[in-house]
């Protein structure tokens, strides 16, 4: 039996997205509506985030990313405060791949990706999720991410960047015996995860900017 020991994973969502506060983005980006970057906001709330973080989880060795443009930002400016000088990929931390949204699969890295964004020698962790990804299975492939990342690296303390239905996903994690109804996850919003040992439940320590209810 393994002994026990913690491990804490921190699932974060992105910074605010550009097309968000600019209604004319996706019109000059339609070969790249899905993967918009982060607005200077956006930049900011990450490493705010990236600040919280530290001074509540210590010795966190990982910053790992979903491949698009505005988790890799946000994904940098938390491993900047952090001190790490890379970041690792993971495809199963991709959004939904929603048929509506995609008609093939989206072209990873972005080319707007700024050359300052270092990733690790771990490469890019699993391949995209097929076309068109059927909804009842996103739970199961953020399940997948979350808990092979953190075997991957067990006993690291990690931290996930990825969207909201990977937190939402992250808070279902927490709460294993109970029903959870997510109501919405802020701009770097987050969940942190703490469990004994590889294979055990992960227990909720703590969240920010996360709303949720548990029905009883």
């Amino acid at each position: 039996m393994e002994t026990a020991r913690l491990q804490t994973v921190v699932v974060a969502r992105h910074g605010e997205r550009l097309d968000s506060v600019d209604e004319d983005w996706a019109k000059r980006n339609v070969t790249r509506i899905y993967d918009p970057p982060l607005t200077s906001r956006g930049e900011a709330q990450a490493t705010e985030a990236g600040r919280t973080i530290a001074s509540k989880v210590k010795g966190i060795r990982h910053v790992i990313s979903s491949p698009y443009l505005r988790c890799l930002q946000t994904s940098k400016a938390i491993a900047d405060v952090l001190r790490l000088p890379s970041l690792g990929v993971n495809n199963d931390l991709s959004e939904y791949l929603e048929a509506s949204l995609y008609r093939r699969k989206p072209n990873f890295p972005s080319p707007l990706m700024p050359t300052n964004i270092k990733l690790d020698d771990s490469g890019i962790d699993s391949p995209l999720p097929p076309l068109p990804e059927d909804k009842s299975v996103v739970f199961e492939r953020f399940d997948r991410a979350i808990n092979q990342t953190a075997d991957k690296h067990w006993p690291r303390n990690l931290v996930l960047v990825t969207h909201v239905i990977g937190v939402s996903k992250a808070v279902c994690l927490g709460y294993p015996c109970d029903k959870i109804d997510v109501e919405k996850v802020d701009v770097c919003g987050y969940v942190t995860l703490q469990r004994e040992c590889r294979g055990s439940l992960w227990k909720m320590i703590d969240s920010r900017g996360v709303h949720f209810v548990v029905i009883l």
